[in-house]
Parts: structure tokens; C-alpha cells; sequence
């Protein structure tokens, strides 16, 4: 009975839960009923003007984000180099490929864009993220689709532009196909008076922006429409012809309000972002709107009445199932935690209290998760430090992702970044490259934490990055020097202590977080200037020799001839002389910058290009999926780089001189293979095995001397004494006949000739074999 009248207590106590739940609120409604009316249908007008917002905020995010991208892209100076050359040489296309793997990193970064590409009208060339292109070309290579003419949208790049929106136009991708997209354009120094301007250009996917607006209403029943700053249309779903029933001067663009159209009266929308060069607007018929009121109105009398009478029949049947599955649950619970069936039974009254205990279980695992998710934080905070260096943070958003929670505090009015490179592993393993991050990072951040904040951030597989804030009262000139005295001894340290090589890149301070981006900038143009001084460099930025004083490399027409040709015949000692004679006659010093230097190299390298070129050999052929351009990059020193220019050079020689000798290799095998098979011929000769080739008996024998290395008659002899000498181990065979089996017709030639290749005569060897076999 204690379990009937518990079991009847917990089911009451639904039933009355279950009443109040329901007759409460439908009394309320019921009094309110008299002005649901009104409400319902400017509820209905805030659904649908919402609606619209949240697309509105959803695209203004998207593309807001769009648009600070080209904006900064507008401030590099990547894109500003080029806009007053009317050619690009050699020495100026490192930049361009610099540029373009900048855009495709932009690309990359939001979904949203399609491609991005920039017009240099001065030099009529076109900058995408992946290689570059007359503007011709580049316009009849993917606006085959286009609405636009070549003249018209030439035109529309060489006006001034801002943030700019362009009506969808089809632009055929390599790899998607044909696409429709939103064409957003940005001017970069144009003036007006000259052409000394660039045109940065995003392609932005129109599917995705479509597919955010398809979930408003108007869409089945009306039309959402996409407006520049002009009203004209940039993208419409639905009834597209709808604009045309606007008043004139599409006076109700900018507002709310109704319009007649087909005899229909129609509620419109609109929503701009503030600041923004675009709108929305939807229009829905306003049946379709007060529609939905009357029959929201007409199922809440309904369901209101019907609710009142069987209010009780539903408290009852609800509570009869939500008993049901709280006993189910109990009872899952219990088999989960190891209740036998039979105490299952009986512990039925306790349901509560062991739901009780079991969520107190739940907790306690929630607790133990949390404790894992700590463990994490060092790499958490590792992606925030690397974000803000990498300038992929705003001021603004910092705060968004509780930096204190990570333990990073930067309280400070200066910023500098240092960067730590590991010059060279002991072995590949992952847990040496660990261990090899991990001694470097503490090392540096604790004599650096003596100057203020410092925060290291594992940045790729061999660099580290501290982060350092410090106090603005500092005097910035013994703040350097302390900190390069602080970076000395970390490679110091680090080599005598654990035998671990580092060279360390040291920025500027800068104020404010925006400075951060800017010293880490500055810290990777000194790390990479750890190539010309080699490996324990450190290496402060304001080290590096301004751009006036550089010296320009020296590789003349001459120098390139020679080298082409000493490749082009495969002569890899006359190369490496001529490789050498190249690096001796440009100055390794500080005051050849480290741009001129890598250009040095890779214009070398493009030497060799030429030759494959020449020669239709491909660079697939001698590396395979190996890049030789790859392993330059890779390099650490410039004498590094020199021994890799070597080795490629020399593999490349090697390839080009078996290249030339692949076809005398053939003739050669042929020959062997015809000798093996008619060396018993009697009448075997070389001018017999000149007609068979239809060669000069002359020429056959220098090239058969080449070739194998001996005399046609010397290769003929050994065939035939092998064959003899498996011919003598049977006993029964005279010396006469194995030298008629084996192609001579006098025995004396043939023993004189088996003496003469094996020091023996075939009786000795007979003989000799056979007190082995014995034996």
C-alpha cells in the first residue's frame, strides 16, 4: 500500500501541476481576448519587419566583413607597388607572386568570397589569388556569361569606386563552373587625372546570399529585394517585376508602407544598416498577412472553448504520461547504473530521490569534463596570442574572448613581438620537436617576463612567438638593448645547456594592440635575415640595411649563356665551376639585402628552367612530386642555399647527360642480345654485325668499345669460353666438339682463346672442376 499511496501522491501532484498549467492561462486569454485582435496583426507587421532585420543583420555581418577586407587590402603595400608601372620586369614578379598568395589568403579566410582580383590599368594587368593576366585576356577567360561588354566593364574599373556594389554578373570559375555573383569594387589612389591607380575587386558568392533570404515570407507571396545606394536591384527572389509598382522614385525605398500592384495591396518592408551602401526590402501581400491573423484568431476561439471543456480530460491523460516516462527513465537509469531487477522492484517508491543522486553523478562528471577542458587553455590562449600577431583580431574583439580566462593580462601602453626560430632539430620526431619548443619558449618568456607582460604562442612547426607588453615610461633605447642582451642569452642558454640551435627576430614596440600586428611584421623580416648570418642569430629589425643602401645582384647575360650551355650538354663540373664563380662574385654581407639575395637564386634557378624548357624536359621528370623551388625555400643560410642551388644543378646535369645517352643504351642492349644468341656462329664478325644493324663496321666498333667497354672481339670470346666451360662439366663431350658447339671451327683457336680469358686450357679446367666436384 506505501507504494500505491506514494506512487498516487507523485501522479496527484502532476495532475493539480497539470490543471493549474492549463486553466490559468486559458482564463487569462480569454479575458484578454477583446484586444488580441489589434495585437495579432501588428505582431504579424513585427514578424515579418523582423524577418527582414535578421537577414539584414545576418548580410550586413557578412558583408561588412567583406568589405573591411578590401579596406585593408586598400592600406597594404603590395597593392600600391605596382600601380605605376606601365611593364613588370623580373626582379618585380617575387612581389606579384607575394601579392597574389596575399589575396588567396584573404579568399581563403571567408566563405562568402568567390575570388578577388586587382586591375592595374597603367600596366593593363589584371591580380588574381592565383597567377596574373592582361586585362583581355583575363575578360574573355571568365566573363564569357558576362552582361557586360569588354568596354563597359573596363569602364567600370577605371572610375572611381567606393565600396561599390555591381548588379550580378555570371564569372566562370576554373573549378566551379559558370557562377552568378555580387560584384563589390574598391579604388585604390585614383585621382581622376592620371592612371597611377589600381581597382581591387571581390566576387562575392550570390548563392549564399540568396540562401539567406530565402527563409523570409515574402519570398512565396511577394518579393525581397537586394538595393545599392541607388535603389537599383541587386539581387531579387520571388516576384522579381515587383519594383515596377513602387511609386515614382521609389519613393517608398528608404520606409515602410503599401503599395497597389495587380489589383493586389501589398505591405512593404525595408531595412538599411546604418553606414552601409546597400538595403532590403520585401513586399508581401497584405492578405496573405492579416491571413494568417484571422486564422490564428479563428484556432485560438477554437482551441480556447474546446481547452475549457476537456481541460480536465487533458491535466488527467497528460499526467497519466508524464508518469509513464519518469518511470521509464527510472528504470533505464537503474539498469544503466547496475540495479538488479528484483531490488528495481522494490526501490520504485524512490524515484525522485534516486533521479536525485543520479543527476548528482552527471554533475560530478560535468565537473571532471570541465577539469579536461582546462588542460586546454594553453593552447586556447596560444590561438588568441597568435590572432592578435597575425592582425586577425581587431581592438574592438578582444574582449569577446575573456582573454583573462586564458591568463593573458595586457595592461601596458607598449607592444613588441619576438620570434623563435628552432634552426634545427636533433631528429623529426614529434616529441623531440615538443621538447625543443617547449626548453626555447620558457627560457625566452622568463627573462623576458623581467621587462612586463610575456606571452609565448606556438606558431608553426619551428617558430615560436612571445608576445611582450610593457610599461610606457620605459626609455625605448635601453629597452632594446636590454632585450637583445635577454635574447643573446636565450641562444646562449638554450645551445651550451640542451645543445638546441635558435635564432630570434626582435620588432619594434608599438603602441596600442593595433602595434602588435605591426612588430610581428617587422620580427619576420628579421628572422628571415637569419639566412645571410646563419643559424644562433639575433637579429633586431632595426638592424637591417635600409633600402638605399642595398646592393643589387650581379648575374650578367654572359654569366647565363655560359651557364645554359654547360647544362645543356650536361657537364655538371663546368656547372658547378661556373655556380661557384656566381656566388664569389656577389658580395654574403649585410649589405646585400635579403629580397636581392633570394632573387639571386631564384633567378639562377629560372636558368635552368630555360634548358628543361629547351630540352621538353620536365621538372616532374628529374624530381618527381619533390619541388626543387620547395627546398630553397626551405633553406636557413645562404650558404644552405648555395649547396641546394649545387645539387639541384647538378641532378639536373645528370638527367640531361642520361637523357643523351638513353638511346646508345638501347642499341647497345640489342647488340649484347644478338651476340648472346649467335656467338656458335662460325662466321660471326663484326662486319656481319654491322650489316645486321645496318651501321658502319668503323663507326660499330668505336661505339662498341664505348659502349661495353671492350673490343667486339674480346665480348666475343667471353661468350664463347662461358658457353664451353658449361659444355666441359660433361664428361662425355671432347674438347673438339664443344669448340664446334661453341663456334670454332680449328680447336686450336679455340683453346689458345680459352687460355688466353681464363689463364687455364679447358683440359686444365675439366680437370680442376672435377677434383672440386669430387671432393
Amino acid at each position: 500500500m506505501k507504494r500505491l499511496f506514494i506512487k498516487r501522491s507523485f501522479f496527484r501532484i502532476i495532475l493539480y501541476s497539470n490543471l493549474i498549467m492549463l486553466v490559468v492561462p486559458l482564463t487569462a486569454a480569454l479575458y484578454l481576448y477583446s484586444g488580441y485582435s489589434d495585437a495579432l496583426t501588428e505582431q504579424a507587421s513585427i514578424y515579418h519587419s523582423n524577418a527582414l532585420k535578421q537577414a539584414e543583420q545576418i548580410i550586413e555581418e557578412r558583408l561588412g566583413g567583406i568589405e573591411q577586407s578590401i579596406l585593408r587590402l586598400t592600406l597594404e603595400p603590395q597593392v600600391r607597388r605596382f600601380m605605376n608601372d606601365t611593364a613588370i620586369n623580373a626582379e618585380r614578379r617575387y612581389y606579384l607572386v607575394k601579392l597574389s598568395e596575399q589575396l588567396n589568403s584573404i579568399r581563403n579566410s571567408n566563405s562568402y568570397i568567390y575570388d578577388i582580383f586587382i586591375h592595374y590599368p597603367k600596366s593593363e594587368l589584371i591580380v588574381t589569388t592565383t597567377n596574373t593576366a592582361d586585362q583581355a585576356f583575363f575578360y574573355h577567360q571568365f566573363y564569357l556569361k558576362s552582361s557586360l561588354s569588354f568596354e563597359d566593364w573596363l569602364k567600370s574599373l577605371t572610375v572611381k569606386n567606393t565600396l561599390k556594389y555591381a548588379q550580378l554578373d555570371t564569372f566562370m570559375f576554373e573549378s566551379l563552373g559558370n557562377k552568378e555573383v555580387l560584384t563589390l569594387t574598391q579604388s585604390v589612389g585614383y585621382t581622376g587625372n592620371n592612371d597611377s591607380y589600381a581597382t581591387i575587386v571581390f566576387l562575392i558568392n550570390a548563392d549564399k546570399i540568396r540562401q539567406l533570404l530565402t527563409n523570409i515570407a515574402a519570398v512565396d507571396s511577394g518579393a525581397v529585394y537586394l538595393l545599392d545606394d541607388q535603389n537599383k536591384p541587386l539581387l531579387a527572389l520571388g516576384q522579381t517585376d515587383m519594383l515596377a509598382y513602387l511609386p515614382p522614385g521609389n519613393a517608398l525605398a528608404d520606409k515602410s508602407g503599401k503599395v497597389t500592384a495587380a489589383g493586389n495591396e501589398y505591405s512593404v518592408f525595408t531595412e538599411r544598416p546604418q553606414k552601409a551602401r546597400w538595403k532590403l526590402m520585401s513586399m508581401i501581400q497584405t492578405d496573405q498577412i492579416m491571413r494568417e491573423v484571422k486564422q490564428n484568431k479563428l484556432k485560438f476561439m477554437l482551441i480556447s472553448a474546446l481547452a475549457v471543456l476537456i481541460s480536465l480530460l487533458i491535466a488527467y491523460r497528460a499526467a497519466r504520461m508524464s508518469y509513464k516516462p519518469v518511470k521509464k527513465l527510472v528504470m533505464g537509469l537503474k539498469a544503466k547504473a547496475g540495479f538488479e531487477q528484483d531490488k528495481l522492484e522494490k526501490q520504485l517508491a524512490n524515484e525522485l530521490d534516486f533521479i536525485e543522486n543520479f543527476t548528482d553523478e552527471v554533475i560530478r562528471d560535468r565537473d571532471q569534463v570541465n577539469l579536461v577542458l582546462k588542460e586546454q587553455v594553453p593552447t586556447l590562449r596560444s590561438n588568441l596570442l597568435t590572432q592578435l600577431m597575425k592582425g586577425n583580431m581587431l581592438a574592438s574583439e578582444l574582449s569577446k574572448y575573456s582573454p583573462q580566462s586564458l591568463g593573458v593580462e595586457l595592461p601596458y601602453a607598449l607592444f613588441a613581438v619576438l620570434l623563435i626560430r628552432i634552426d634545427e632539430y636533433h631528429s623529426d620526431s614529434w616529441e623531440e620537436q615538443r621538447y625543443a619548443k617547449f626548453v626555447s619558449g620558457n627560457v625566452i618568456e622568463h627573462l623576458c617576463a623581467a621587462f612586463g607582460k610575456a606571452y609565448v604562442a606556438d606558431l608553426d612547426p619551428d617558430r615560436l612567438g612571445l608576445l611582450l607588453n610593457v610599461p610606457g615610461d620605459y626609455k625605448l633605447d635601453d629597452l632594446k638593448q636590454s632585450l637583445a642582451e635577454a635574447a643573446n642569452q636565450t641562444t646562449e642558454f638554450i645551445g651550451q645547456r640542451f645543445s638546441i640551435h635558435t635564432s630570434i627576430g626582435i620588432g619594434n614596440f608599438h603602441p596600442e594592440l593595433v602595434g602588435i600586428h605591426l612588430s610581428f611584421r617587422e620580427a619576420l623580416q628579421a628572422i628571415d635575415y637569419q639566412l645571410i648570418q646563419g643559424r644562433n642569430a639575433v637579429v633586431h629589425t632595426q638592424e637591417l640595411p635600409p633600402r638605399s643602401a642595398e646592393l643589387n645582384y650581379s648575374y650578367s647575360f654572359e654569366m647565363e649563356m655560359a651557364l645554359f650551355q654547360a647544362i645543356k650538354l650536361g657537364d655538371s663540373q663546368k656547372t658547378q665551376q661556373l655556380l661557384e664563380d656566381i656566388f664569389r662574385s656577389n658580395p654574403n654581407s649585410d649589405a646585400m639585402s635579403l629580397q636581392m639575395s633570394k632573387c639571386l637564386f631564384f633567378d639562377v634557378m629560372s636558368t635552368a628552367i630555360k634548358v628543361l624548357n629547351q630540352l621538353s624536359l620536365p621538372l616532374e621528370q628529374i624530381f618527381g612530386d619533390h619541388n626543387p623551388y620547395d627546398e630553397l625555400y626551405a633553406c636557413r643560410s645562404i650558404a644552405q642555399m648555395q649547396t641546394v642551388t649545387v645539387h639541384i644543378f647538378t641532378s639536373i646535369c645528370g638527367h640531361v647527360q642520361m637523357n643523351q645517352t638513353s638511346r646508345s643504351d638501347g642499341l647497345r642492349r640489342s647488340i649484347i642480345e644478338y651476340m648472346e644468341k649467335n656467338y656458335a656462329d662460325p662466321d660471326m664478325s663484326l662486319s656481319k654485325l654491322a650489316e645486321a644493324f645496318q651501321l658502319n663496321a668503323s663507326y660499330l666498333s668505336n661505339l662498341f668499345k664505348e659502349q661495353v667497354g671492350d673490343n667486339f672481339i674480346v665480348m666475343l670470346s667471353q661468350l664463347r669460353v662461358e658457353a664451353a666451360k658449361a659444355l666441359l662439366m660433361d664428361q662425355a663431350l671432347t674438347i673438339q666438339n664443344i669448340a664446334k658447339r661453341v663456334g670454332y671451327s680449328n680447336s686450336n683457336t679455340f683453346i689458345r682463346n680459352f687460355r688466353k680469358v681464363t689463364g687455364a686450357t679447358p683440359g686444365e679446367f675439366r680437370e680442376q672442376n672435377r677434383v672440386d666436384f669430387n671432393h
